[in-house]
């Protein structure tokens, strides 16, 4: 019957999901099923659901160190950005080289109107990254999720890659000083493209290999070059020279002029103007697809310090924001000495989850590790492994017994009793009480 049910559960999560039987981490259930651990497997996919509902926000380039605990394992962790059309973005995941972890990576889009997911793309489980393109503007989920019982080190990296190459030479993104969008000729039209400020006569390449459809002077674009590839359009404006003839082929990286200020830029400092259009949709915005200032990493992730799974505020009081910034917003206040459980490590934030089931981000500076205190027992307590009523029980406490508190999450104390182990005391109830006799029983 256990089974039935958990096979009703699976196929309403595909009903909701469109394209979520054929992944790996569906294949990982049926693997968890035929290996008789129906309510793990029920657990890990309750999890992959419930994480796609509440997805933490994220700017890109996103990067966390996540140690896996085997009792936690199965947590998903759901993040979602706002993507371009056609930018591409890279999620890798990176196992420490000792361990054996499978993570599972999903990329999902929201249903129009509808409460369901399409998942658009899954890491294949022999590969370390998932490469990813937007098929349009909007907000995408990339859930990540680590094996059943899966234990070790892993850095997860989520960052934007440029799709082309950038058309100045020598040049990078932090040269655009006019963007997609921008008011012109006040007010009564956009912006569609950017403008690339260089010296004049610096090189222009053709970002990708193409046709050059026409290559003319006129009186806006000044000297200007459109490149064809597909259903895709380079626009290549207010050049000092042209390089190429109409119906030359091009080789993507190819010089095809020199930066000038030509045409209604002769008042203004020489600058590229580059536009890209996309068959029947028209102008789309170029900077996403050759931004390469998100490829790399300001810090490498290696070099991250890691933190305690639990830790205490230090500080009298400490936000904790949605996004790893101080002006993200507020998802909740905690106050002095109350405890928090590190999900993920980042360079100055810790990603954590608090006793009330919020999710968010904290700085670093305003944690300490535990202050142990004497405590003593003024009624018979449990002692959990985790701080969940599911979790096993490692002992009972009588009233009037001392032990060493660490602090509370929740309802429950963290402590370090007996032989120097750890645990989380409860107070006991019937409820609990009946679980203990059982697993007492059971061993």
């Amino acid at each position: 019957m256990r089974k039935f049910l958990l096979v009703i559960l699976i196929g309403l999560s595909i009903a909701g999901c469109q394209r979520w039987g054929d992944s790996p981490h569906q294949a990982h259930v049926k693997n968890l099923v035929a290996e008789g651990l129906q309510e793990e497997a029920q657990r890990w996919e309750s999890s992959a659901r419930y994480a796609l509902s509440f997805p933490i926000g994220i700017q890109l380039p996103y990067a966390e160190r996540r140690i896996l605990n085997p009792e936690q394992s199965y947590r998903a962790t759901a993040f979602v950005a706002s993507l371009a059309m056609d930018q591409r973005v890279a999620i890798t995941v990176e196992p420490s080289s000792n361990s054996r972890v499978p993570v599972f990576v999903d990329v999902f889009e929201r249903q129009s109107g509808e409460p369901s997911f399409k998942r658009l793309a899954s890491k294949k489980q022999d590969q370390h990254q998932l490469l990813f393109e937007a098929p349009r503007q909007g907000q995408y989920i990339f859930r990540i999720q680590a094996g059943y019982r899966a234990r070790g080190l892993v850095n997860i990296i989520i960052a934007s890659q440029p799709k082309y190459i950038f058309p100045v030479l020598n040049t990078h993104a932090d040269a655009v000083k006019s963007f997609f969008g921008a008011a012109r000729d006040g007010g009564k039209r956009q912006h569609k493209g950017v403008d690339i400020f260089a010296e004049q006569g610096t090189p222009v390449v053709s970002v990708s290999a193409g046709r050059v459809h026409k290559a003319a002077t006129t009186p806006r674009g000044g000297n200007n070059i459109w490149i064809r590839q597909g259903e895709y359009s380079f626009y290549y404006a207010h050049l000092h020279d042209i390089h190429v003839q109409q119906g030359q082929t091009i080789s993507t990286g190819q010089t095809i002029g020199t930066v000038g200020n030509s045409g209604n830029a002769r008042t203004t400092r020489p600058h590229l103007h580059f536009g890209l259009y996309k068959g029947v949709r028209g102008a789309i915005d170029p900077y996403p697809l050759i931004d390469d200032s998100h490829s790399l990493l300001e810090q490498t992730i290696t070099e991250i310090e890691l933190s305690p799974r639990w830790v205490a505020v230090k500080a009298r009081e400490l936000n904790v924001r949605a996004g790893p910034k101080l002006k993200a917003d507020i998802v909740q206040t905690l106050r002095r000495h109350q405890l928090v459980q590190v999900e993920a490590v980042m360079a100055d934030w810790l990603r954590v989850s608090t006793a009330e089931g919020f999710h968010g981000f904290i700085a670093r500076e305003f944690i300490q590790q535990p202050n142990p205190t004497r405590w003593q027992l003024d009624q018979p307590y449990l002692v959990m492994a985790e701080p969940e009523m599911q979790a096993p029980v490692l002992s009972r406490l009588d009233a009037g017994e001392k032990v060493l508190s660490l602090g509370l999450f929740g309802p429950y104390r963290l402590i370090t009793f007996a032989g120097g182990l750890q645990g989380w005391a409860t107070v006991e109830t019937p409820l609990l009480s009946t679980g203990d006799k059982q697993n007492r029983n059971e061993t």
